[in-house]
């Protein structure tokens, strides 16, 4: 019987895989999302700790609840809704799940997970703790993380630092960014303009 029950959870959970990869590839709703996190919410609880399968069902679920966030985000904005709670609570969640499956990830992947991390905690207004993990990455030696992740983390440095009209440091941030494989190099040659503008350099 209980060989049969692992059969049935195993199966059930490659369905329920399937079925957010394919929902992952189209525009989802909240509805959508409510339905396959629930069902790899029983997936993750009929797993074992151990089980190889886990850390990858760990990071679908972080980035499912993530994006619902971001769905109920916009509709609470859209709403003016000041004391919903709903966004922050789904990114709580994401977080707890990307911390879980960031040790049992392959170091290819961390890189991205510790960005998505310090998005998140960027979004709940926790910046203190999003900067460090972004220094983190930057202080680890570069064959640590790809070019574009170290690239992310010093724009995201430099947007921090820009918002709080720290110029002169933003602009270190930016510069060591551009050097990087970065897909945001128009904003981030935007922001190195304005840096100089905002310093008094208007010929830069």
């Amino acid at each position: 019987m209980t060989a049969w029950l692992n059969t049935f959870y195993t199966v059930a959970l490659v369905i329920a895989l399937s079925f957010a990869s394919l929902a992952s590839a189209v525009k989802m709703d909240e509805t959508t999302h409510d339905q396959v996190i629930h069902r790899l919410e029983l997936g993750l609880d009929s797993l074992d700790k151990k089980d190889p399968v886990r850390a990858g069902l760990l990071l679908r679920l972080a980035d499912l609840y993530a994006d619902r966030a971001r769905l109920k985000g916009m509709n609470e904005v859209a709403e003016n809704c000041q004391k919903c709670t709903g966004s922050r609570d789904d990114r709580k969640r994401a977080l707890g799940l990307y911390n879980e499956a960031l040790p049992l990830s392959a170091k290819a992947d961390q890189g991205r997970i510790i960005l998505q991390i310090a998005h998140i905690h960027t979004l709940n207004d926790q910046s203190s703790k999003s900067t460090e993990l972004y220094k983190k990455i930057l202080s680890s030696s570069r064959n640590m993380y790809s070019s574009e992740v170290r690239g992310v983390a010093n724009s995201s440095l430099g947007e921090i630092e820009f918002r709080r009209g720290n110029f002169t440091q933003a602009l270190k941030y930016y510069e060591s960014a551009r050097k990087e494989n970065i897909k945001n190099r128009a904003l981030v040659e935007y922001r190195i303009a304005w840096c100089h503008l905002n310093l008094g350099r208007n010929d830069q």
